[in-house]
């Protein structure tokens, strides 16, 4: 017994021979014409087939001959419109595997709405029982929220793949829960993109709240979809608790200056961040302030903000530098310098009311109001002219470094007018202690009304933060009844369910709103209802009571029949 030992090019030379001879021989009773870049590669590390627009049968030939192959290891298909009928074909070469670790499937039409087979079903198979793709991309596919159920069913239980591109699809957010439940459950994805997905509202709070329990995604993209103060508020939450996250690209997600105030909260507390890009969002010069101090703060370690088209001010610039020389590395990108706040997000401090200030110099005189006006009236009358009692008040005041405008010291006197009418008060044209101790409590009475609609106010808000993130995952599909189901149904342009045989291409087809665990039930045919118009109306249907109702192409009067 002799044993032969190849070299890897002799391997190379004979996977080549047999490859390019299997992949002819498909090609030609599959009747294609056969892709000299495909024969030409078939024994190299890479096959890159971009834009070909090969079709389904092109593809289910290359399938074939991937069975047999040992030297791929980089599958890149872009742009290649094979569809579901096609790319069942490869996920079946895919699935048994043992040497391609990088699979591109981008533009391919995979999404449900392209063909009567559900093409995601397919895809959500492969990655779940591959154990060898540590690479794959799916963008620009068209999947739906529905397709993306299936991809979420592949991400549980992988425990293999590592970089996940779901980019340029339209998840929503039906979608984005159903991929939030997978992010919970996986435990290996690195790397994930979910830009362009609009991913709005409770789906952006559902992939944010995901990402505190995962442990392993060190790199998200969630550019280009619509995060909004719902999205932002969770991901507040999430960056106090994961210290797994290393980059993530939160740009243009309609983030205002009152939402990025909720990340700059979980950037004080989360020690692992290093990339934050958040540029193209209207958090204004507030906003940008908000994260550089969350950013600032002792054991934040990033070291890139990226806030592309923002404007800043002076002190952004002069708060980032110093930063700089503290932590070396660090960089800041932004839309230029400012001299001003933007009037659309300054935040403006609650003014003082000017007989509080009257109020806050008497305590830290720890004078009582009688003293205080004592003080004022050399006479003891209790009594004062407007006159000399706006000017001792403005010295008193200027003297113990609380400064009134000449407005708000007549909004002061106002205050005075509107106690004229009570018991012991002075005259029109003079000021007695019971104006001044009266308009003291009507001030301390409407504070502590204010107070309290401050308080009601705060806990509508905790209320409403709870509710948004109170959000329920959607049940994944179990792998036995995934299994079992030998169709899946999807919706084509006419409103029609379709559903396939697994590992056929000839699909039955039922009426859209059937039931069973995939949305659909399994029938033999297409049996669809004719159209309303051409449906006859001409014989009578008979009610109880007598009651006969005809109808003709036209509406008739109700008629009852007496006896």
């Amino acid at each position: 017994m002799y044993i032969v030992s190849f070299s890897e090019e002799e391997t190379r030379k004979q996977n080549f021979l047999s490859g390019a001879t299997l992949y002819r021989k498909c090609c030609r009773k599959l009747s294609v014409v056969p892709q000299t870049v495909l024969i030409k590669n078939l024994h190299d590390k890479v096959i890159s087939v971009k834009n070909r627009v090969l079709g389904p049968k092109a593809i289910e030939a290359l399938a074939i001959s991937l069975k047999q192959n040992s030297s791929i290891e980089k599958l890149d298909l872009t742009g290649n419109t094979m569809q579901a009928d096609g790319v069942q074909h490869l996920v079946e070469a895919l699935t048994t595997s043992e040497f391609i670790t990088y699979v591109d499937l981008s533009y391919n039409r995979l999404g449900s709405k392209h063909s009567l087979i559900n093409g995601a079903y397919f895809i959500g198979n492969m990655i779940r029982f591959n154990n060898v793709v540590l690479h794959l991309s799916l963008r620009g596919n068209d999947l739906d929220e529905q397709d993306a159920k299936y991809i979420a069913y592949g991400m549980e239980a992988n425990d293999i793949l590592l970089h996940l591109d779901l980019s340029h699809n339209c998840f929503r957010e039906g979608g984005a829960k159903y991929i939030a439940k997978a992010i919970v459950e996986n435990r290996n994805i690195e790397t994930l993109n979910l830009s362009w997905n609009h991913i709005r509202k409770s789906g952006a709070v559902s992939i944010c709240k995901a990402l505190g329990t995962n442990k392993t995604i060190t790199k998200l993209d969630l550019s280009w979809n619509g995060l909004g103060y719902e999205g932002s508020l969770a991901l507040g939450h999430t960056l106090k608790r994961n210290n797994y996250l290393r980059e993530i690209d939160i740009s243009n997600n309609r983030i205002d200056f009152n939402s990025a105030m909720f990340i700059a909260n979980g950037l004080k507390r989360n020690s692992s961040l290093e990339i934050l890009r958040v540029g193209q969002n209207p958090i204004t010069t507030t906003g940008a302030m908000d994260l550089l101090e969350g950013i600032a703060r002792e054991g934040n370690s990033t070291k890139l903000l990226d806030l592309t088209d923002v404007p800043v001010l002076k002190e952004f610039e002069l708060m980032s530098s110093t930063l700089r020389q503290a932590r070396p590395g660090f960089r800041v990108i932004h839309g230029g310098v400012v001299i001003i706040h933007d009037p659309l997000g300054e935040r403006k401090s609650k003014r003082t009311d000017p007989m509080r200030q009257v109020i806050n110099m008497m305590t830290s005189q720890k004078l009582r109001p009688i003293e205080m006006f004592r003080n004022f009236d050399k006479e003891g009358s209790l009594e004062m002219t407007k006159g000399s009692f706006k000017d001792r008040l403005k010295v008193e005041l200027k003297k113990n470094g609380f400064g009134l405008t000449k407005g708000e010291v007549t909004e002061i006197f106002d205050m005075l007018e509107v106690t004229r009418d009570r018991p012991g008060s002075a005259p029109g044209g003079a000021v007695s202690f019971m104006n001044l101790s009266s308009s003291m409590k009507d001030q301390r009475k409407f504070e502590r009304i204010e107070k309290m609609k401050e308080q009601n106010e705060r806990k509508k808000l905790r209320d409403y933060h709870r509710k948004i993130l109170n959000v329920t995952s959607p049940v994944l599909p179990k792998e036995e009844t995934y299994e079992e189901e030998k169709t899946m149904p999807s919706t084509n342009a006419k409103g029609f369910q379709t559903q396939v045989q697994r590992g056929t291409s000839s699909p039955a087809v039922t009426r859209t709103g059937a039931n069973n665990a995939f949305g659909g039930v399994k029938a033999s045919g297409l049996t669809p209802r004719p159209p309303a118009a051409m449906v006859t109306m001409s014989r009578s249907l008979t009610t109880g009571g007598g009651t006969t109702l005809k109808k003709a192409g036209k509406r008739k009067k109700l008629r009852t029949r007496t006896r």
